[in-house]
């Protein structure tokens, strides 16, 4: 994992651009997690869609604890 610095281009990056990079990071996170079970390349068509379109209907809690709707 790269750290805050190596991301930032070898600059140390400010507070603001930190607290950025984490927020980025925090959200990139929540969306894998909901979709990694939907990646499954076992999973057929059929179900991948029935799975997707159950955690579109769903809310999500977003890394700053508001409630969340994705899109299919």
């Amino acid at each position: 994992m790269l750290t805050l610095r190596e991301r930032a281009g070898g600059q140390m990056p400010g507070q603001e651009d930190e607290t950025r990079l984490e927020r980025a990071q925090a959200i990139g996170l929540l969306r894998y997690m909901l979709i990694r079970e939907a990646a499954d390349p076992t999973l057929s068509r059929r179900q991948r869609g029935a799975l997707v379109r159950e955690l579109a209907s769903m809310t999500h809690v977003d890394p700053d604890g508001r409630a969340v709707r994705i899109t299919r």
